[in-house]
């Protein structure tokens, strides 16, 4: 195996190379969770496995914590 085929099977099993999912949540699903110190690493990140994703439909799912400065990014049902 090369470092390109490495490479190549690395950017697909990471949802990198293609987006698979419609929804912001649905990618936050498949992660597990989501949490960064950057923002707007973490919208870039969730926004990058969903297909025709925009800012609005990722912040929406966002919360930020007043304590640490850390993004915490849920699906819609852990919300309430």
């Amino acid at each position: 195996m090369t470092s390109t085929d490495i490479a190549r099977l690395r950017l697909h099993n990471q949802l990198i190379a293609r987006a698979k999912f419609n929804q912001p949540g649905a990618v936050v699903a498949w992660m597990g969770a989501v949490q960064a110190q950057d923002y707007l690493g973490a919208l870039w990140a969730v926004g990058l496995r969903t297909r025709k994703a925009v800012e609005p439909d990722i912040a929406v799912i966002t919360t930020l914590t007043r304590l640490q400065p850390i993004t915490r990014i849920f699906t819609p049902s852990e919300i309430k």
